[in-house]
């Protein structure tokens, strides 16, 4: 398996096979499974594949590093935390006498909405290598679904946007 992902490091081309997501539908509990808001849509990947991505990870974490104050998807790194951060502010702030305002955004299916091509760009500001930037590019690129329903198989439809 090292070769093959040594393979996809050195050419830059992540397999397209690796690419198509089979995403069924879960009926949620005691609900209408007729409605669309009572099913629950889970997209299967390739294991092979999500191994690759653990193996990438600590690879692009030597190049890419977040902020100190983005708490979101980090180990460690929890809502609660967060939230006592900015506690402590807003108490440090009041006993000095001054004002705090605080603007929340609330980044709805931000993940979602990930564009490719504006990310990969992003990716090209950074001191991450070209080889690497290949394979994310690679990843993101082409990627497509089909949805399988009681066994039944649609047709395949691209996905342009979001994190797989």
């Amino acid at each position: 398996m090292n070769g093959v992902f040594n393979g996809i490091l050195c050419t830059g081309h992540f397999p397209e096979a690796w690419k198509r997501g089979n995403i069924i539908t879960i009926p949620k509990a005691r609900k209408d499974p007729r409605k669309p808001e009572n099913i629950w849509p889970i997209t299967l990947l390739s294991h092979v594949a999500k191994t690759f991505e653990r193996a990438l990870l600590p690879k692009l974490r030597l190049f890419l590093t977040l902020r100190q104050k983005e708490y979101g998807f980090r180990s460690g790194h929890s809502k609660t935390l967060q939230l006592i951060r900015v506690l402590h502010h807003l108490a440090f702030e009041s006993n000095c006498e001054r004002y705090t305002v605080a603007v929340l955004l609330d980044m709805e299916k931000a993940f979602d909405r990930v564009w490719h091509d504006g990310l990969i760009h992003k990716l090209l500001d950074t001191s991450l290598p070209p080889a690497l930037t290949r394979v994310v590019a690679s990843f993101l690129q082409r990627r497509s679904f089909y949805i399988a329903v009681d066994d039944v198989l649609f047709v395949s439809c691209p996905i342009r946007t979001g994190v797989p």
